[in-house]
């Protein structure tokens, strides 16, 4: 079935244009909730009032893994409501979520949401905020220094003092028995998964289809691998943005976290002024890594992102409520699909 014979598809696009007022194609918007490889049978709700769509919620159905266990979560994305629709459309559409979510025996449903309205509403309707992410910045090959509202020009002999100087520090901490690659496509094998997917945290499952779907079409992406005898120690995902990067995902294994981040910072940090790593779970001490190498603190500047969840599975509550348990990354994001 094409795009353009899926109602759906040109109604979330032209609601989703109002409500954000942002640009998304029917093309995006179809790869975002078509493509997902675990995608559910029925997984928008779109209410029309006179044939005129004015609401909707899409549910982009996720496996997440821990401890070698698979809990089925549903991220709910792209939640929007016309203001002059406002009212019980909220509450209804939340019911026909849940009667959905239970018809699937999906075990929870979660956003990630800024603090504000949507927040409120969110929790209002029975949604517990489990943990909030916050981002670290790491300047590296500066330029300007931003000073206030200003940004202020660094003479070339002072960045060259910078970035020698955190040059040298990567390479003094950097494993040198490391083997370091870097490529614009996901090249993870069968066992490489099985350690992205093994980890006692919850997180969602990594696969090749996962991959698949989450950078397809994304031609700004350097994937930079960490390996010993072949064997996988880390990786970061990196998403290029003019002068700038964006860590989307990454992970860190083995006892040397800090030396194996530090080996694959070592060959990319003359390529960005700096580097933006959000979604970080400062309970779990995911900050802390990167704060060793030097990166900004940023939670007392910037909002975080606050994972809220319904759990409908009691039984998983302990696991899903835990905020020390929780690992989610950019690229986890429902928005990271949205071609901004």
């Amino acid at each position: 079935m094409s795009i353009s014979e899926i109602p759906a598809v040109q109604q979330g696009a032209e609601l989703y244009r109002k409500v954000y007022n942002k640009e998304i194609s029917e093309e995006c918007f179809y790869h975002k909730h078509f493509d997902n490889p675990n995608a559910l049978s029925e997984s928008f709700i779109i209410e029309l009032q006179n044939d005129t769509p004015v609401a909707m919620r899409w549910l982009m159905k996720l496996n997440f893994c821990y401890d070698g266990n698979i809990v089925s979560g549903v991220q709910s994305s792209d939640d929007a409501v016309l203001d002059e629709a406002r009212g019980l459309l909220f509450l209804k559409m939340r019911k026909k979520t849940l009667n959905i979510l239970q018809q699937n025996s999906i075990d929870f449903e979660y956003g990630c949401f800024y603090p504000g309205t949507a927040m409120e509403i969110a929790e209002k309707f029975g949604e517990k905020n489990i943990v909030n992410l916050y981002m670290a910045r790491l300047f590296l090959n500066e330029r300007t220094h931003r000073w206030k509202r200003f940004d202020i020009s660094i003479p070339a002999f002072v960045r060259k003092v910078l970035i020698d100087k955190r040059t040298k520090r990567f390479a003094d901490l950097s494993q040198k028995d490391l083997t370091i690659d870097i490529s614009e496509k996901c090249q993870f094998g069968d066992e490489d998964y099985k350690k992205l997917n093994s980890a006692s945290c919850f997180q969602i499952e990594r696969n090749q289809s996962y991959y698949n779907w989450k950078t397809s079409g994304i031609d700004n992406l350097s994937i930079i691998t960490a390996r010993k005898d072949n064997e996988l120690y880390g990786f970061l995902i990196v998403k290029k943005e003019s002068d700038y990067g964006i860590v989307v995902d990454w992970d860190l294994f083995g006892e040397n976290k800090i030396e194996t981040l530090a080996s694959m910072l070592l060959p990319i940090c003359r390529d960005y002024q700096y580097l933006d790593v959000p979604s970080l779970n400062i309970e779990s001490g995911e900050m802390k890594l990167f704060t060793a190498l030097g990166s900004k603190d940023m939670s007392s500047l910037w909002a975080p992102i606050c994972i809220c969840a319904n759990v409908i599975n009691d039984g998983l509550s302990s696991i899903i409520c835990d905020s020390k348990k929780w690992k989610h990354r950019l690229i986890d994001a429902d928005y990271f699909l949205n071609g901004e």
